[in-house]
């Protein structure tokens, strides 16, 4: 009588983008964090950074096999998100304003209110003008200002500055990326330390600060606490520190008649518009966010306001 063959396991069959889409979103409706808050969405993202693929292609070849490397990388974030990790740290980049910045770990993630910053100081532009950005971080507001007044024939100076250099480092990099090195200065700066140059003649001065309590600290959101470094979040006086620093170095910087803008927490407005009112500011405005809350202080600096 012939042998019997051994009966050989069946390869386990490919999953299919949907299916892997599926299973992504069942890990992270049960992860920490932001990851439950929109865990399909969040799962497509990442299986689109893990394929390659676009929106479009995701969604036309859902019933598609996945090569098993992608599968592989795919649930190796799942499982990273669901612990927490940002999800810009894995991806490796965000989307702020109309640009797409490399976002690295050790680097403040621009977060998409922000880009309300951006605009109001874009609708204040005008041909020839000096912008600078401090706390610039990844280059986001210097970049997307940047990117949009060159979309729009508008010539500008921009600039930006960052104490941490690995902050200036990737805010160049991203600069090169989107090819606007040439149209933004980055300088490694405490504040406006490295920008003495600029005294007096800058139209634009816009920042988004460490402006956090350190006292609610054990309040943020868990993706904050773990995802962005301590030194961009906080800020002493309540959290209204840097304002007050950057609003007294904008007495030097701006020229008479230029602007101020700062981002500021939702509970801030008051406390920020005393601090410019008391540094001589003049026109001060708190400004909303899409949500209501005070998001943006705005200052001018006049020819008649005293420098001390």
């Amino acid at each position: 009588m012939s042998a019997v063959p051994a009966c050989a396991t069946p390869p386990l069959r490919a999953r299919s983008l949907g299916e892997l889409l599926e299973e992504g979103a069942g890990v992270l409706r049960s992860g920490l964090g932001a990851s439950r808050e929109a865990p399909r969405r969040e799962s497509a993202l990442l299986l689109r950074a893990a394929t390659g693929m676009s929106a479009a292609d995701l969604l036309a070849r859902r019933h598609e096999p996945v090569r098993s490397s992608d599968a592989v990388r795919f649930r190796e974030w799942i499982e990273a998100r669901a612990r927490g990790v940002p999800l810009q740290h894995l991806t490796g980049c965000a989307q702020f304003h109309e640009i797409e910045l490399r976002i690295e770990p050790g680097v403040f993630i621009p977060r998409p209110e922000t880009e309300l910053l951006a605009e109001r100081v874009l609708s204040e532009a005008r041909d020839g003008a000096c912008i600078l950005d401090l706390c610039t971080g990844t280059g986001a507001i210097a970049l997307a200002i940047a990117q949009a007044l060159a979309a729009k024939n508008v010539a500008a100076q921009v600039y930006a500055g960052d104490r941490d250099a690995a902050a200036v480092d990737l805010a160049r990099r991203n600069a090169l990326q989107l090819r606007l090195a040439g149209r933004v200065d980055i300088r490694e700066s405490d504040l406006g330390g490295a920008f003495a140059d600029l005294a007096g003649t800058v139209d634009l001065l816009v920042a988004n600060p460490p402006y956090i309590d350190p006292a609610c600290a054990a309040t943020l959101p868990f993706d904050v606490r773990c995802g962005d470094p301590p030194h961009a979040l906080f800020a002493p006086e309540g959290g209204t520190g840097f304002h007050r620093r950057i609003a007294g170095e904008g007495r030097t910087l701006l020229r008479s008649g230029g602007f101020l803008f700062l981002e500021i927490g939702d509970d801030q407005g008051a406390r920020v518009k005393a601090i410019l009112e008391e540094i001589g500011y003049e026109d001060v405005r708190i400004l909303p966010d899409l949500a209501g809350r005070d998001r943006i202080a705005r200052g001018r600096w006049s020819p008649s306001t005293p420098s001390s």
